[in-house]
C-alpha cells in the first residue's frame, strides 16, 4: 500500500443538539414526574383518610351489618320474584302495584316495630 492512499473514514454524529424550546420541554416534564412521585404518598393519604371518615359517620353507617337487615318472608325462591321479560309496559306496571299491595298487607303482620 502505498502512503498517498487514502483510508476511509466512517461518518461521525456530532451527539445532540437540542433547541431551547425542546430543553425547556423536558424539564417541564421531567419536574411533573418527579411532582407525581414526590406528591403521590401525601395525595393518597389524604384520599384514604377522607374515604375512611365516611365509616365512622355520626349518622349511622350505610354498611350493612348483621342484624340490621330485614330478612324476606318468602323462602327466597324463584316465585318471590317479579319476572319483566316479554312484558309490556302496561303489564310490568300492574305487576309491580300488585307487588307493592301484596307487600303493603302483609307489612304489619308479624312486625315487631
Amino acid at each position: 500500500m502505498a502512503e498517498e492512499e487514502e483510508i476511509p473514514k466512517l461518518p461521525r454524529g456530532r451527539g445532540f443538539k437540542l433547541s431551547g424550546p425542546e430543553i425547556l420541554r423536558i424539564l417541564i416534564t421531567l419536574g411533573l414526574l418527579i411532582a407525581i412521585v414526590v406528591l403521590a404518598k401525601p395525595c393518597g393519604d389524604a384520599v384514604g383518610n377522607f374515604v375512611m371518615r365516611f365509616d365512622k359517620g355520626s349518622a349511622g353507617s350505610a354498611i350493612a351489618h348483621p342484624g340490621t337487615l330485614d330478612v324476606p318472608n318468602g323462602s327466597g325462591s324463584s316465585d318471590d320474584y317479579i319476572h319483566f321479560k316479554g312484558m309490556t309496559d302496561d303489564q310490568i306496571k300492574e305487576a309491580i302495584e300488585r307487588e307493592r299491595a301484596r307487600h303493603a298487607g302483609s307489612a304489619g303482620v308479624g312486625s315487631d316495630r
